[in-house]
């Protein structure tokens, strides 16, 4: 914790700062994905014995499935109820690319994957895709491969991988709070007036596992 954030704790009227429990503390296991980030990527057909370009239109998507029931799946292996090792939570587009929340599941089996994302050396995602619809895109003669554009698609599954497809495609930070945290001011010297200053001040207590109690 920055000494300028402590002391604009430790100087906020009204407040009593208070450690949590370890049961308290814990939070749930997320962490904000982009799962698309408009690349073009290398596919292979075996039917033709040829490589080929694929990318997705931005205004394509359909994310009704990740919204109803998306899960997150250990490498896009589905042949076991192990395999689902968390869920997708408020998928959405932004200026970047397509984003979502991903809450990993608390069991044992799942704390080794856990481990590698904090740690930051498991980094990338995949998604699970249904193409609805598939166009050849308009491309230079002189391309190498041809380019197809998936116009229409549903993704439903976002899975942990070793190596991703998508080279845009991964975890935005080992701690999304933090990174909020840094990009904000603290002290009402920056011009946040009192209920703002206040509402910062508990998230950052909330992110370092602290309890606001009001007197």
């Amino acid at each position: 914790m920055s000494t300028e954030l402590l002391e604009s704790i430790q100087a906020a009227p009204g407040y009593l700062v208070a450690s949590l429990s370890e049961d308290e503390a814990k939070e749930p296991r997320r962490r904000d994905v982009l799962f698309y980030s408009g690349a073009k990527v290398e596919r292979y057909d075996w039917w033709t014995d040829e490589s080929y370009d694929l990318s997705f239109s931005m205004d394509g998507a359909d994310l009704s499935e990740l919204i109803a029931r998306g899960r997150v799946l250990n490498g896009h292996s589905k042949y076991s109820a192990l395999d689902v090792i968390g869920a997708v939570e408020n998928p959405r587009r932004e200026a970047g690319g397509y984003v979502a929340t991903l809450r990993f599941s608390e069991a044992e089996d799942v704390d080794p994957i856990w481990q590698r994302i904090e740690d930051g050396t498991l980094r990338d995602v995949s998604m699970g895709v249904k193409i609805n619809k598939i166009e050849l895109a308009e491309e230079d003669k002189k391309a190498k491969r041809k380019h197809y554009m998936a116009t229409s698609w549903q993704p439903f599954e976002i899975s942990v991988v070793p190596i991703g497809a998508d080279p845009g495609a991964k975890f935005l930070s080992m701690d999304p709070r933090l990174e909020r945290l840094r990009s904000r001011e603290f002290s009402a010297r920056h011009g946040a007036d009192d209920s703002e200053q206040k509402a910062r001040l508990a998230l950052a207590i909330k992110a370092r596992r602290y309890r606001v109690l009001g007197r």
